[in-house]
């Protein structure tokens, strides 16, 4: 950089800044051009002058994802800095929320030095201001909760958690509790391996936050797990694939398909409690078998469809969810028996009703006492994005 560049930056001194640039329209763009480069945003953010440092980040935006020849971004030097920076820090990510996300030596964010920090109030700034900076990883494949745990930052482990659970409800991030670093270990894992050098009142606070959060132990690392294929070929059973295709299933897509269901279950219910007079007194008396079992049967289907697509958490919502769906295809089966005449349409609807409440109670065992499948599936999830 130009030293009188740097003297203007040093100082935050916007004036001389644009004397500089009409002597040298490309002052900037010359530097924007080098693959490392300590910019003038670096140094107006790293000193805290923070008028200068929207300046020249409204002039070139680039600046503020430009790493320097040491691997920092502007904001990591602010938040190096052995000054308070929080109202540069917070007027740079309010002018690109993005910068949270740039990731400067060793793989570390925004979000990571301020886990590691454990400075809460930034920590909840940047999730707010970058939801999606929660979701980055270090070199190591540490998430920010990893950093948090190592570092023994209670209040910031608290936040994070806090946040993969707003963050799931409000901004539809699939956000992961128990992802692995590179040596294969959860949040929780880390925390076990490093008990013995953390004082126990801290430890203990960690570990009933984590398991409150249901974050769990890897149970494997890495390097022992088996290859994808054996895993696919000898593991992935019925049960295994279909819940492992609502786990990857969009909500965009959930939400279609549950518009369809319901449109058919509407449909289909209205038909069946109020048949027309050509369904109930059929010329040809085998006529109306036929439209009305198959009838049962879409009804029946779509229930089965809209139970399936419900939210997974919390899981006992949708657990009285699906018996309500249940208990709405009991009375339509009881109803339809009274109302329509036709012996082989009765029984069709009972058989449906059956199967029906048989696909129920089995759903809700494995919500219930089977998580491990939808664990497993999880595990699937994992394993292809590894």
């Amino acid at each position: 950089m130009d030293e009188n560049l740097r003297a203007a930056s040093e100082q935050g001194n916007v004036e001389r800044l644009y004397e500089l640039i009409r002597q040298d329209p490309d002052v900037l763009e010359s530097i924007n051009n080098q693959r490392f480069a300590h910019t003038p945003l670096h140094e107006a953010a790293s000193r805290g002058h923070t008028m200068f440092m929207l300046e020249v980040m409204r002039l070139m935006p680039s600046f503020g994802t430009k790493l320097n020849p040491d691997g920092f971004s502007p904001i990591h030097l602010a938040l190096q800095s052995p000054d308070d920076r929080t109202l540069t820090i917070l007027q740079l990510i309010r002018a690109n929320g993005d910068v949270i996300r740039v990731k400067g030596r060793m793989g570390m964010t925004a979000l990571h030095w301020v886990a590691q920090s454990g400075d809460i109030n930034l920590l909840a700034k940047f999730l707010k201001a970058c939801p999606e900076s929660i979701e980055d990883l270090t070199d190591k494949f540490e998430t920010a909760l990893h950093v948090a745990v190592k570092n023994q930052k209670v209040d910031a482990v608290k936040v994070i958690v806090g946040w993969l659970k707003y963050g799931s409800l409000y901004y539809s991030l699939d956000l992961k509790k128990n992802v692995r670093n590179f040596e294969g270990k959860t949040a929780l894992d880390v925390l076990d391996e490093q008990q013995g050098q953390m004082d126990p009142d801290i430890a203990g606070k960690i570990r009933k936050v984590l398991r409150n959060a249901g974050v769990k132990k890897a149970g494997h690392s890495l390097a022992g797990s088996s290859r994808l294929s054996n895993r696919l070929i000898s593991t992935i059973g019925t049960w295994r694939l279909w819940f492992y295709h609502l786990e990857i299933m969009t909500d965009d897509v959930r939400n279609a398909l549950l518009v369809v269901a319901v449109l058919i279950a509407t449909a289909t219910y209205q038909v069946g409690l109020n048949p027309s007079d050509a369904l109930l007194h059929p010329k040809n008396s085998g006529s109306s078998d036929f439209p009305l079992s198959l009838n049962h049967i879409l009804l029946n289907l779509s229930i089965m469809i809209i139970a399936a697509l419900l939210p997974p958490e919390p899981s006992t919502l949708r657990i009285v969810l699906a018996l309500t769906l249940l208990y709405m295809g009991l009375s339509y089966t009881v109803s339809v028996t009274v109302i329509i005449p036709r012996l082989m349409s009765k029984i069709v609807a009972v058989i449906c009703l059956l199967i029906t409440s048989t696909y129920h109670i089995v759903f809700m065992i494995v919500i219930h006492v089977g998580k491990g499948l939808q664990n497993n599936s999880e595990g699937l999830v994992e394993l292809t994005e590894n």
